[in-house]
């Protein structure tokens, strides 16, 4: 490459991460940053269980992807955050379902609709 000139979009840095394989970039992300976000989707969550899952997902889904994105750390975050979100939505909606109540207020809807 010409002095001056900038590597191609997307391709990866010069230097010890840009040399490495994709499989080798992953294994020192992994090493780097399972800890960091993990505290962090702790931190957000109150469940160390919840946040392993988070975090575990996230990688699992960076691996399939195959390629590093141009900030890895800042798409894992996002990552994590959105399966974060889904994860207390579906524990929220799932809590909403399986209440007490819901029984009762079933039968009366029904009891209700039979009448009519």
């Amino acid at each position: 490459m010409a002095a001056g000139a900038r590597p191609p979009v997307g391709a990866a840095p010069p230097g010890p991460i840009g040399d490495l394989s994709f499989t080798d970039q992953f294994v020192q992300l992994f090493n780097g940053n399972f800890h960091r976000l993990w505290r962090v989707m702790d931190r957000l969550s109150g469940e160390p269980e919840l946040a392993a899952d988070v975090v575990q997902e996230a990688f699992i889904k960076l691996y399939q992807r195959g390629s590093m994105p141009d900030a890895p750390e800042s798409w894992l975050i996002t990552v994590a955050m959105n399966r974060f979100r889904n994860a207390r939505t579906s524990q929220t909606r799932r809590l909403r379902l399986l209440t007490p109540d819901r029984p009762k207020a079933i039968a009366i809807g029904t009891s209700r609709s039979s009448s009519s």
